[in-house]
């Protein structure tokens, strides 16, 4: 599968598109899209609503992971890293490393690992 860069117009293939396709995925709100209304991620909801302590940050995650499992067949996700910058989370921003492993013909039924644990910086 390929498809290109939103911001500098690049062709991606491979790895590189797998982790545009998931930023884009975690970025959009459920019903913002036109002809797919379904895609996105329920978890953006909880950003705004609640203080992100341990319980609604541990459900944020589980719907990022339900949103890549739907969405991204390329793409198994193991766990979820957060970020450890002080500065940022003084500021109330908290990026997040998903890492998971990479199956490029997955949506094909080919459940081969071409990459163990590849990351995506959510920010």
């Amino acid at each position: 599968m390929a498809g290109f860069d939103s911001r500098t117009g690049k062709l991606l293939v491979g790895w590189p598109h797998c982790a545009a396709c998931l930023k884009r995925i975690f970025a959009t709100k459920i019903g913002s899209r036109v002809l797919r209304e379904e895609l996105g991620n329920i978890g953006l909801k909880l950003i705004l609503r609640e203080n992100m302590d341990n319980r609604p940050l541990a459900v944020y995650f589980w719907c990022l992971s339900v949103a890549a499992d739907l969405w991204e067949p390329r793409f198994r996700v193991k766990r979820f890293i957060p970020s450890e910058d002080v500065e940022d989370r003084r500021k109330g921003f908290s990026g997040t490393r998903v890492v998971g492993d990479f199956m490029p013909r997955a949506h094909l039924g080919d459940f081969t690992v071409q990459d163990a644990d590849v990351s995506v910086n959510l920010s």
